[in-house]
């Protein structure tokens, strides 16, 4: 049996190990306590920035949607047609707006004149500012023409919508026969309103939709309807995400 004096130090010893264990575990506590405080603190700084970075891109996509706007509105007396083949240099710009010009004079401005929308055909200088071929592959490329005044755009868009849908009812044919009021045929160009890029992607898009009946461009606006009775929803920014925009919220 070790004497009591061997004894009494090993338990002073063992003391103090342990005091100093116990020193270095608060010690550790304390580390963790303060690494879970910073934790906190970074898990909370994340949350707050996420909320900022939300903020910011609610407002850069309701400012592309402004620009979007501002470049739609620059197009308001534009439009693009296709169909109509350019005799001579297509790189004229003269040569290119009198040929769209004798496209659209007969029938469509005769025709807007029959309506009272004209009181008569009005010339080329009054009814195009410029026109110009577009790049394309195809051999008759899509032409860009920009109107003198939107309400003449206005004009031929409604009578060449309303002339095809009289010509359908007659045959093809329109005018009694008389001088200046010859039969016309329709024309062989279609006629479409310019639209920014953007805008033009998303109404394709919607139009692939299974749950969407049809996609246009109207008023300055990409629009659709989810079925062919359903009232048309505009579409107020073309940068809202797909799900917002068809279940229009």
């Amino acid at each position: 049996m070790p004497p009591k004096k061997d004894i009494s130090a090993q338990l002073e010893e063992l003391s103090s190990q342990f005091a100093e264990f116990s020193k270095k575990q608060d010690e550790q506590c304390g580390e963790i306590r303060d690494l879970k405080k910073l934790v906190s603190e970074y898990q909370e700084a994340v949350t707050q920035l996420r909320g900022h970075i939300a903020d910011q891109d609610k407002i850069i996509e309701e400012l592309r949607g402004k620009v979007n706007d501002l470049e739609q509105h620059n197009r308001k007396s534009c439009v693009r047609m296709l169909g109509i083949p350019i005799a001579g240099n297509e790189t004229a710009p003269l040569n290119v707006m009198k040929q769209v010009y004798d496209g659209l004079r007969k029938p469509i401005l005769s025709f807007a004149v029959s309506k009272g929308r004209l009181d008569s055909v009005p010339g080329m200088s009054e009814v195009i500012q410029t026109a110009h071929v577009l790049p394309g592959k195809s051999a008759i490329r899509p032409i860009f023409c920009r109107f003198q005044k939107n309400h003449i755009k206005a004009v031929v868009m409604q009578s060449k919508k309303e002339f095809a849908e009289k010509l359908l009812e007659t045959g093809g044919l329109w005018g009694d026969g008389s001088e200046g009021n010859q039969f016309l045929r329709i024309p062989d160009f279609r006629i479409f309103e310019d639209m920014t890029r953007d805008n033009f992607r998303l109404m394709k898009t919607l139009a692939e939709l299974p749950n969407v009946h049809a996609s246009w461009f109207a008023g300055g606006s990409v629009r659709f309807k989810h079925t062919k009775e359903g009232d048309p929803i505009r579409v107020r920014n073309v940068y809202h995400s797909l799900e917002t925009i068809v279940s229009n919220v």
